[in-house]
């Protein structure tokens, strides 16, 4: 669905076994993931058009991860991350060779492409094994935020063993990351930290933030 703020007016867009829309960099279309007949794929459609939405990629897919440039979308299914272009050869790389043998792969981890460097990957994911002394939820799992650079193939962490940090989402200009935490109380609040690990301080209260103009 769009929602008009301004109107308080909203209008269907596309209906079925759709979801996960992302706006591309330009605005100008929609990709989304649409599950029929017994496939799951990539589609995109513009939003004015929304009846000429056609399929993006014939790559089976779980989950879109968001668009790369104008013309390439990232996505996931459960072994693979796939960089799905219009006017270039699609690229795989294995989740296993991103996460590592310490997190755990999992369909509800998001892997967010840096907007300024497209090698830089931000990875919110679930530990296998809880950290020495990190604090965990009440399924007794630990998770955090990683970074890693798909040429080098370098593992940096971004969030501190003492939080329970997910739903990473950079921001526009690629210079922070806003995400959850669990606080101590239990709720959950926004916080955001610079690339390089730096300057974490609370944003706002909250569970997701999607990050505007």
């Amino acid at each position: 669905m769009l929602y008009d703020f301004e109107t308080g007016h909203s209008r269907d867009l596309v209906r079925g076994a759709v979801g996960e829309p992302f706006w591309s960099p330009d605005d100008a279309r929609i990709a989304y993931v649409n599950s029929a007949d017994q496939k799951s794929q990539i589609w995109v459609m513009a939003p004015d058009a929304p009846e000429k939405a056609a399929a993006f990629s014939p790559q089976s897919v779980l989950s879109l991860q968001g668009w790369v440039d104008a013309h390439t979308v990232l996505a996931s299914d459960a072994q693979n991350l796939y960089w799905l272009s219009e006017d270039k050869p699609a690229q795989t790389v294995s989740l296993r060779d991103i996460y590592g043998d310490s997190v755990q792969i999992r369909p509800s981890d998001t892997l967010r492409v840096n907007p300024v460097n497209s090698d830089l990957l931000l990875v919110s994911a679930t530990y296998a094994t809880a950290p020495a002394g990190a604090p965990v939820d009440s399924s007794g799992i630990a998770y955090g935020l990683f970074l890693y650079e798909v040429r080098a193939k370098r593992r940096t962490s971004l969030s501190t063993p003492d939080e329970l940090a997910r739903n990473g989402e950079w921001s526009r200009d690629g210079l922070q990351v806003f995400y959850t935490r669990r606080t101590s109380a239990g709720a959950s609040a926004i916080f955001r930290i610079f690339w390089d690990g730096s300057g974490s301080r609370r944003y706002g209260e909250g569970t997701d933030l999607v990050i505007g103009q």
